[in-house]
């Protein structure tokens, strides 16, 4: 794709039009599935948003422990911590079917899973919580987990473990590499689970801090803006500049990239998607995930 040349007058419709009372700390993830919403920003100075980059896992400690003032969370732990945060409209990180970037591997077919071990990664709760309701929904009984951190290969986990969890951008290098052979099958998660609910499967969705966000109403409504303008951005008049420097990033192929941007990945928080989380709270209570 030939880059478009932006003009730095595009950009400030990202600055407030008004000086701020102080400046926000705002949680980013470094995954490329981000890219369209966090390479907007970069022109925005860090004296008026902080940026502070991290995984799901990393950012949702964050948030909870109100160490930044908004961000991306995992939807898991949104639910399970509502109280503490407002909910940004029109956000989200989700899929349409397939997502392509959280994918179980294994040598065994899916609905053989309960009762075996599996490596999930350390980065996510609402994926690996996931895994288990989708075992549970087709088997009834569960799998045994343990966490693993990306040490090995998904080859040599599966010496070890009987299905190994990958997300994000370990899991879109990991699907590519392995896309010629026909012994380890690679099981997109949200393709699962459309199947099961004919819903979109939101991994995570944008939020404030529900006390910073009451008695600093004029940042609050700065950051909502701006996250949705960013995004605006990155999936249309910057579009070319996130597919560059997501071949740049991962090595991956644009054809690839640009797939999973404009056909796996979601960022809209529709009716449709709320209706998913909704469905996906009351599988977590259903299979006793969440209290």
């Amino acid at each position: 794709m030939k880059q478009k040349t932006i003009n730095k007058e595009d950009f400030k419709i990202l600055l407030p039009y008004k000086t701020l009372a102080g400046h926000i700390k705002l949680g980013k993830y470094k995954f490329l599935n981000c890219l369209p919403v966090n390479l907007p920003m970069e022109v925005i100075p860090e004296s008026l948003i902080e940026s502070h980059f991290g995984t799901p896992e990393l950012l949702n400690h964050m948030l909870i422990e109100n160490k930044i003032m908004a961000g991306p969370i995992s939807t898991f732990e949104y639910l399970k911590y509502r109280e503490k945060f407002c909910l940004i409209s029109d956000i989200s990180i989700s899929s349409r079917q397939k997502v392509g970037s959280v994918i179980l591997f294994s040598h065994f077919c899916f609905e053989d899973l309960a009762k075996k071990n599996i490596a999930v990664a350390f980065t996510s709760s609402t994926s690996v919580k996931l895994l288990q309701i989708l075992i549970n929904s087709i088997s009834g009984e569960r799998a045994r987990l343990t966490v693993h951190y990306y040490e090995h290969s998904v080859e040599d986990y599966l010496q070890t473990y009987d299905g190994v969890l990958f997300i994000g951008d370990p899991a879109l290098l990991s699907a590519w590499r392995l896309r010629e052979q026909n012994k380890i099958f690679a099981y997109d998660l949200a393709e699962l689970w459309y199947t099961l609910t004919g819903l979109p499967a939101v991994f995570g969705v944008w939020v404030a801090n529900k006390s910073w966000a009451e008695n600093n109403p004029e940042e609050f409504t700065y950051i909502c803006n701006t996250l949705i303008k960013a995004k605006n951005m990155g999936l249309v008049s910057c579009y070319g500049d996130v597919l560059l420097r997501a071949v740049k990033l991962s090595g991956l192929p644009e054809t690839l990239l640009n797939h999973y941007y404009k056909q796996q990945l979601s960022y809209e928080l529709s009716a449709n998607h709320l209706e998913a989380i909704d469905k996906y709270y009351c599988q977590l209570k259903k299979n006793n995930l969440i209290y």
